[in-house]
């Protein structure tokens, strides 16, 4: 498997997570990706994975992480 199949892959899973509110596990998850990989092989996975990222920051309750992840987003 490669890294953008593994990225997929975790990302998948971290969204469902995230969708059981199982946040600490989702969090894990986005912390394990490797996104310098992903970035150069995959740039509109990289942007998933960021809104992800950012996602899972608003459902902790991190709404400052949280907007400053949303507009650097909105700047790329």
């Amino acid at each position: 498997m490669n890294n953008v199949e593994r990225t997929q892959t975790t990302l998948s899973l971290a969204t469902l997570y995230q969708n059981q509110n199982s946040l600490k596990e989702c969090r894990k998850l986005l912390n394990e990706i490797n996104i310098t990989g992903v970035k150069t092989e995959a740039p509109s996975l990289e942007f998933r994975v960021q809104l992800a990222d950012a996602a899972e920051l608003v459902a902790e309750g991190e709404l400052e992480d949280a907007e400053e992840k949303y507009h650097k987003l909105e700047m790329n």
